[in-house]
């Protein structure tokens, strides 16, 4: 196995089992559009956690995926893709702590 193969691993896995990655996607909305928008995201099975804001974005998701890519894929392909969603940020956890 070579360096790159041992820094692949060091990366995903933990305990012998693959790490997830977990972001916080924040979303600015066209107006009136924050219900529709909520309701479609509710719908992925990635999002884990919906909010209605206030400040500069309207919804906040909490998400979580397999891998770095398939999160790309998350917010291109779904997140993005919902007629209404104008901006998103996406805020990746590099570190996460429960109570």
């Amino acid at each position: 196995m070579n360096f790159k193969e041992n820094k692949i691993i060091i990366i995903y896995k933990r305990g012998g089992n693959k790490m997830s990655v977990k972001a916080y996607i924040l979303i600015e909305t066209e107006p009136g559009k924050i219900k529709q928008i909520v309701d479609e995201l509710n719908e992925i099975k990635e999002v884990e956690l919906v909010c209605g804001v206030t400040g500069p974005y309207d919804i906040i998701a909490y998400t979580k995926t397999h891998d770095i890519d398939s999160m790309g894929d998350l917010v291109i392909k779904k997140v993005q893709s919902i007629k209404g969603v104008k901006k998103t940020m996406s805020c990746l956890c590099t570190y996460c702590t429960t109570k």
